[in-house]
């Protein structure tokens, strides 16, 4: 009898790991309104997403920043964390992020620099997918975003702009 219980009592904890791992692939997205209230970033004050994640990428000029935290899971997978505070309001992205194409020829992105290896990962949800493209070289990231659902938002992560890596 004791044998049975500990068989059930594994099958039980292995159930809800594999429930865990099902879960990182849901819908994550805060928006905060920030129409009345745009103050000084706090982005780079924040040592939690500093020790959190391996490779954090920054963009920033007069009226808007940007910072996306990154972890590499594994060849082709990536853990990610975007935040982007730009005016009416501020938004974070935030999940796995899967290369679908990582076992295929590596795509190029072109800076003021010349050319470099990018592997390109995305997270898909319902309303969105997100593309982040890393170089080879986990110097440089460009972040795509694509509305799926076809309603239109003011809140949207900074597109087309390189975001260079900040010193640990």
């Amino acid at each position: 009898m004791q044998y049975c219980k500990i068989i059930l009592l594994l099958f039980f904890v292995s159930f809800m790991s594999c429930k865990k791992k099902e879960n990182l692939g849901t819908e994550n997205i805060l928006v905060r309104d920030n129409a009345n209230s745009h103050t000084q970033n706090n982005i780079d004050s924040s040592n939690v997403f500093k020790k959190k994640f391996s490779y954090q990428f920054k963009f920033s000029d007069t009226n808007s920043h940007q910072i996306v935290g990154i972890n590499i899971v594994d060849s082709k997978t990536i853990e990610f964390h975007l935040i982007t505070e730009t005016l009416p309001c501020d938004t974070e992205y935030y999940g796995i992020a899967v290369n679908k194409n990582w076992n295929l020829d590596g795509e190029i992105d072109e800076d003021d620099e010349g050319g470099y290896f990018v592997n390109e990962y995305f997270k898909e949800a319902e309303e969105y997918t997100i593309a982040i493209r890393l170089a080879e070289d986990l110097s440089k990231v460009q972040i795509k975003y694509i509305q799926n659902n076809g309603l239109e938002t003011d809140c949207l992560p900074i597109t087309q702009k390189i975001m260079y890596r900040l010193n640990n």
